[in-house]
């Protein structure tokens, strides 16, 4: 009961705001475009911050975009050709002003006789990422282009379309360890470029490296349990935390942080340690705090803790509840503090997705069959909540978000990497990766199939070792 009084008031506090004396409209709103939409307005004197809608030629509402405290937006999602209009309310506290609708704008469509002619994309290597996958990275043909793949096990044989992409990046996850030749024509309209030369894998391949992702919820202690805290499914005891801690240390492996994986997939960051393996874990249970921290601090580890926004704002706002909870929450201080340490990295489990079932959505994953277009609002939305809470409590904007239940889809995917995050973390399945580590290409960047990441799930009695030990054999390294 507690969960959803908290996600109808944080909703609540996202779609609408509460009765009382809301600020002073903004005035003379007004939008242009160029390449982009801007959208500007005047200041109210009486604003925290302004909230921006859009409206689609074609739609009935106005969807959310985002909340600044500027007096302008920059519309980087908006699509040429498309006819939209914008409101802009003021907000304070919980009260949301009226709002002020711009005049309609559009981005004109560059014809195709206007635009460059398309280029012959050129494949710059062919990397054997894994036992399944080879990267295949070329060059960028011109603007909205789509890319078409095409692969040969001999150099003059007849090539066979195997996909197509708007990156400059294709992953052949059916390739497992064979040697093929590789192809990629670029699109555009009716338009076509020459189809590249061929590039052999292993031509110019770059240096791969490889991150396992272990997954833990609680930690608890016997004493914990003596006192009514629940031993849940995915909790583990504190000393076995610290046993799997020796081991990481005695084995020569480094924890690394989200925000340094994104660097080294964007080759922003080279130096990446010699074994490196990330630490997560979901929710933000109290346990963390108590038991975990203190043991990450004195063995010199960091963990990325993915936290739900909804749960600590309950907390904080009602700390002494949670001596009477069997499942207890970390508070809004207690989060910036571990984050000022270094030892625990905050990424989000999303400020009010974490609800197995609502507006026919599973979590943070789109519901089925639903649009990348209706999707993305709603992530945007949740994005921007989020880190502004981070904001306010003076924690570092994340790069990562874990999917709560471990629901995910290439919509959603899109959706979420669109909106910011550029590491999303999803359960044990093959449907993430076919290999239970995650390999990585340097210089391939964040797209739509690096920015997902398997992990494996901690459980009570099993070491961490054995789920190492067992990802190499299985991944055949």
């Amino acid at each position: 009961m507690k969960r959803i009084t908290a996600v109808i008031l944080s909703l609540a506090f996202l779609l609408c705001g509460c009765k009382g004396k809301a600020p002073a409209a903004v005035e003379n709103a007004a939008a242009r475009a160029e390449n982009k939409i801007t959208v500007t307005w005047d200041k109210s004197d009486t604003a925290e911050f302004y909230r921006v809608y859009r409206l689609e030629d074609g739609e009935d509402n106005y969807r959310f975009i985002d909340d600044t405290k500027e007096l302008s937006y920059t519309d980087e999602t908006a699509a040429a050709g498309i006819t939209y209009r914008y409101k802009i309310t003021a907000v304070k506290g919980s009260r949301e002003s009226s709002g002020r609708e711009t005049e309609k704008v559009t981005i004109k469509s560059e014809s195709t006789q206007t635009k460059a002619a398309l280029k012959v994309p050129s494949i710059s290597s062919v990397t054997k990422m894994d036992m399944y996958t080879n990267a295949v990275q070329f060059s960028s043909a011109g603007t909205d282009c789509t890319y078409e793949i095409f692969c040969s096990p001999t150099i003059d044989g007849a090539y066979t379309s195997i996909g197509t992409t708007e990156e400059t990046v294709w992953y052949d996850d059916t390739a497992y360890g064979k040697t093929f030749y590789y192809k990629v024509a670029a699109l555009r309209g009716e338009e076509k470029a020459q189809v590249s030369n061929p590039c052999q894998t292993g031509k110019n391949a770059r240096r791969v490296f490889r991150v396992p992702v272990i997954m833990y919820h609680e930690f608890v202690t016997q004493s914990d349990l003596n006192s009514g805290i629940a031993l849940d499914e995915y909790a583990i005891y504190l000393n076995e935390f610290e046993e799997d801690l020796i081991w990481l240390k005695n084995n020569g492996y480094t924890t690394i942080t989200c925000r340094q994986l994104a660097d080294y997939m964007e080759g922003k960051d080279k130096n990446i340690p010699a074994k490196p393996i990330l630490l997560t874990a979901d929710d933000g249970k109290y346990g963390v705090y108590k038991n975990a921290y203190p043991l990450l601090k004195k063995y010199g580890a960091t963990l990325s803790l993915a936290i739900i926004g909804y749960e600590i704002d309950s907390t904080t706002e009602s700390p002494e509840a949670r001596n009477k909870s069997t499942a207890p929450f970390c508070t809004w201080s207690e989060i910036a503090e571990m984050a000022d340490s270094g030892a625990i990295e905050i990424i989000s489990h999303t400020q009010n997705m974490h609800i197995f079932s609502h507006d026919n959505r599973t979590g943070a994953n789109c519901a089925e069959g639903e649009e990348y277009s209706s999707f993305l609002p709603a992530a945007q939305a949740d994005f921007a909540v989020f880190n502004r809470n981070l904001k306010e409590h003076s924690v570092k904007p994340t790069v990562a978000m874990a999917y709560p239940y471990s629901k995910r889809s290439v919509t959603a995917d899109k959706a979420w990497i669109a909106s910011g995050y550029k590491v999303l973390l999803g359960g044990d399945d093959d449907k993430e990766r076919k290999t239970q580590m995650n390999y990585f290409v340097f210089g391939a960047g964040i797209n739509s199939k690096s920015a997902v990441l398997r992990r494996l799930p901690r459980m009570i009695n099993i070491p961490l070792k054995n789920y190492i030990n067992d990802a190499v054999k299985h991944d055949g390294n």
